[in-house]
């Protein structure tokens, strides 16, 4: 009996247990079939519970909450709208939630023939939230929202909704509360036109705030506002509103205080009898009512506002097109602006039309209006073509081309100002604007080459602009006209090719690169609109540089005269005459050279000829021969502080770029290599060092022992574009010794001009042969150098005489401390590893099972004992 008994007890214990794991895991969570009553199951789930439906067709309506709610298909078992549909079959609404505490989410549902007087498939007082869903033919028959109607937030995400229609308002969705539309559908939804019913998707009240946010209406209608009317403050965001029409407002209709439209696009949307093809906003002064990154195409109004019509609002349009809209009775093509400032910046009218009236993009009544970076073309008009005004304006930087059919192109009974815009040519016909409308000066078209000579090898690079105005100023500070309008390149005259020959302005200029095929004077013209422009190029070849001298020969003192015979254009020449003397100019009244030679001796004359295309040197060896002034001859040789044969080193590039380094073989005495290095981009530079005897007196000499003086000389550039140089010379063995000199003791000094002293340069040895030292040094600018004997002897020498090379020379003491590196290694740290374990009530709970069984047995068995 007694084990009969345990049994029992423990499979009871047992029982309970799997009780204890059977839970569910959210008791508010219940999932049906469409065998079931959704309204029953509705009672089954908790406050903010969520019902789930099983795909198939559910064919209930009046389906009342009584709380808050989430009714969905079982996407976890991918399912969605497509299949899992609730169907009212018209005889009544779907769901109606009538506390202001009860919360609807709809998700992955079709609600479809929803039928009620107002709100066709939905009633809410609280929040609604639809997810992923599509509801068709719903119908609110006798009042608004023909799908929603909620006096609460409506906030709508990746749904569709399509053949919605209401009586009144709010074709699809009416609300008095904030509305937000997302990534969504709103397809032939619509309220009586003709009775001035609004909003044929969705209607918003007063005071509202609606947001709508990549999104879709497509064959909406309504009396004012074919797809939207708001009452509040509206932004439509990434939107697209297509064949949307009303009587007034095609597409929306706005009378709250901000209206907002970004990055949206409006096609052939219509208002049927009045205003705003697209857009109708009425409000207070106050209000605002902006426009960016948006399109209007083909958009119609009856009287006036083909894409826009706004009363008594502040407009700001930015970057923004209207093309092809039209006011087809009355005024305004593309916005019609009644009071307020209206600004338009950056933004295109094209083919705009009053049929009826004026202003063919633009009609301003009162108010002021201010036109920058714009573009109205092809617009017409009964008069002001481009702009019709009775208020004050501006208009500055803007393409203004072939809106003057008829009547004039910007009429203003008001002051206008409209200088530094461009009218299609260089020289509009005057008349052609209203007499209060100012436009001197305007914007013309030119056009340079740079560079003006190439040779066949090169190519220059035509450029066209509207950045000057016929008064000679440049504007491309203040501002330029729009990016994109097409501008055209062709040759005129000459043969070659362009790299472009239709491009587009960007910041009022556009470019084409010439290359040439064959000599002479190539015409090159740039057309934008009605005008050409002509500017012209030579192509020739690199000059070559050739001279004569006479005489070439006779006794100190030889007085010679020197012819330039270089072919090719030169417009820079530089003389060498051999002794130390040269001769620079670029004067052609003075490229023949005069020169006296002061010493008997045999003299080779340079001439280097340069332009911008290039340069050429002709280098006659020995030309000139000059005798002693009398038979007993003479002899030089080298001093202390100086040189025989003093000649000047010649050095010239072009095209030198950024932290390039060039490198000139001059070989002409003691220095053969000097090496530039160029801090910025030098189009063009010239280099002169020229071995002397001796230095200025406004220099002096440095107070100790010369081997040779150096002018360096810098032409076409300036110390302040260069980041340095490097001289490489040579030292005479013989003199060394002569003197008792080691090596180790030569030093360049450089003269600071600022400074009025000599310094020392780092200098360093590099190799020797039989008869030379060999040296390098570092400057940081040109001017005099001198290659001396350091004064401290602080010449540092190798350890034999296999190691000479590269021994610094310095004049200071300097050691170099060889860099640690330290191997950085990870500390790894260890990773935590958690536990999972159960769930601290499911322990508890054997406990007390335990306690229970043993308070059970014990007392029998003690019994039975």
């Amino acid at each position: 009996m007694t084990a009969e008994r345990n049994t029992r007890i423990i499979t009871g214990i047992f029982f309970l247990l799997v009780l204890l794991f059977a839970v569910p895991v959210s008791a508010s969570t219940v999932t049906i079939d469409n065998s079931s009553s959704i309204a029953a199951a509705l009672l089954c789930v908790g406050d903010s519970g969520t019902l789930i439906l099983e795909p198939g067709i559910y064919f209930q309506n009046s389906i009342t909450l009584s709380n808050s709610t989430t009714i969905k298909a079982n996407t976890s078992g991918g399912h969605g709208a497509a299949d899992t549909i609730i169907d009212a079959q018209g005889s009544g609404r779907i769901f109606i939630a009538d506390s202001y505490s009860y919360s609807l989410s709809i998700e992955s549902l079709t609600l479809r023939n929803g039928r009620g007087g107002y709100g066709g498939a939905i009633v809410t007082i609280g929040p609604v939230t639809v997810t992923n869903s599509t509801f068709e033919s719903c119908t609110a028959t006798s009042d608004d929202g023909g799908v929603i109607h909620s006096h609460n937030t409506v906030t709508v995400t990746n749904s569709t909704f399509t053949h919605c229609t209401a009586t009144i308002d709010g074709g699809a969705i009416y609300s008095s509360g904030t509305v937000t539309v997302t990534s969504s559908v709103f397809e032939s939804c619509t309220t009586p036109i003709a009775s001035y019913c609004t909003g044929g998707a969705i209607y918003s009240g007063s005071g509202t705030v609606m947001v709508i946010n990549s999104s879709t209406f497509e064959s909406c209608k309504a009396g004012d506002g074919g797809a939207i009317y708001s009452g509040g403050n509206i932004t439509v965001t990434n939107s697209t509103l297509t064949s949307c029409t009303a009587r007034d407002g095609g597409a929306i209709f706005s009378s709250g205080t901000f209206t907002v439209i970004n990055s949206s696009t409006f096609n052939s949307c219509t208002a049927t009898t009045s205003y705003g093809g697209a857009i109708h906003t009425q409000s207070s002064s106050s209000s605002s009512f902006t426009v960016t990154n948006s399109m209007f195409d083909s958009c119609t109004a009856k009287v006036r506002g083909g894409a826009i019509n706004s009363y008594s609002t502040s407009v700001t349009v930015t970057n923004s097109t209207f093309d092809n809209c039209t006011s087809t009775a009355g005024n305004a093509g593309g916005i019609y602006s009644d009071g307020g400032v209206t600004v338009i910046n950056s933004s295109t009218f094209n083919i705009c039309t009053a049929k009826g009236g004026n202003g063919g993009a633009i009609d301003l009544i009162g108010g002021t209006i201010e036109v920058t970076n714009s573009t109205l073309t092809g617009c017409t008009a009964y008069n002001g073509n481009a702009i019709n005004s009775s208020g004050t304006g501006e208009m500055h930087f803007s393409r203004i081309y072939n809106c003057s059919s008829s009547g004039k192109t910007v009429n203003s009974t008001g002051t206008f100002n409209a200088t530094n815009n461009w009218w299609g040519t260089n020289n509009p016909s005057s008349g052609f604007n209203s007499s209060n409308v100012f436009v001197e000066p305007w914007l013309v078209l030119g056009a340079i080459v740079d560079p003006s000579s190439i040779t066949p090898a090169g190519t220059s690079t035509v450029r066209a602009n509207l950045t000057w105005n016929s008064a000679g100023t440049d504007t491309s500070g203040i501002g330029h006209v729009p990016d994109g309008i097409p501008l055209s390149f062709d040759i005129a005259r000459g043969s070659g090719n362009l790299s472009v020959t239709n491009g587009y302005l960007i910041s009022g200029i556009n470019e084409s690169i010439f290359t040439p095929d064959g000599l002479g004077t190539t015409n090159l013209s740039a057309t934008l609109d009605d005008q050409t422009v002509n500017v012209s190029l030579i192509v020739s070849p690199v000059p070559s540089a050739s001279f004569t001298g006479s005489p070439t020969s006779g006794t100190v003192p030889l007085v010679v005269s020197f012819t330039d015979t270089s072919t090719g254009s030169p417009t820079c020449w530089n003389w060498s005459f051999g002794d130390g003397e040269w001769f620079n100019t670029t004067n052609p009244g003075l490229k023949n050279a005069t020169h006296t030679y002061l010493s008997a001796g045999t003299y080779t004359v340079n001439l280097t000829v340069s332009n911008g295309l290039g340069n050429d040197t002709e280098s006659l060896a020995g030309y000139i021969t000059v005798n002693p002034a009398s038979s007993s001859g003479g002899s030089s040789s080298r001093s202390g502080s100086g040189g025989s044969n003093f000649d000047t080193g010649t050095g010239f590039a072009t095209d030198i770029k950024a932290g390039e380094t060039v490198s000139f073989d001059l070989d002409k005495g003691a220095v053969y290599i000097v090496s530039i290095t160029a801090g910025t981009d030098i189009k063009k530079l010239m280099i002169t060092v020229q071995r002397k005897l001796s230095v200025p007196s406004s220099v002096g000499n440095p107070g100790t022992n010369v081997y040779e003086y150096e002018n360096a000389e810098l032409y076409y550039a300036d110390n302040s574009e260069l980041s340095g140089g490097t001289f490489n010379f040579k030292v005479e063995k013989s003199w060394m010794t002569a003197n008792g000199y080691d090596y180790t003791d030569i030093v360049m000094l450089h003269y600071n001009e600022e400074t009025g002293e000599w310094e020392n340069l780092p200098t360093t040895f590099l190799s020797e042969d039989g008869n030379y030292y060999y040296y390098s040094a570092e400057t940081p600018s040109f001017s005099w150098f001198a290659i001396a004997v350091s004064e401290d002897s602080a010449a540092v020498s190798g350890s034999s005489e296999s190691t000479k090379a590269a021994t610094a020379v310095s004049t200071s003491s300097s050691s170099n401390v060889p860099a640690e590196s330290t191997a950085a290694t990870d500390n790894p740290g260890g990773t935590e590893e958690q536990q999972a374990g159960m769930p601290v009530v499911i322990p508890v709970l054997f406990v007390v099972i335990a306690i229970i069984a043993i308070a059970a047995i014990a007392p029998r068995r003690k019994k039975e004992e």
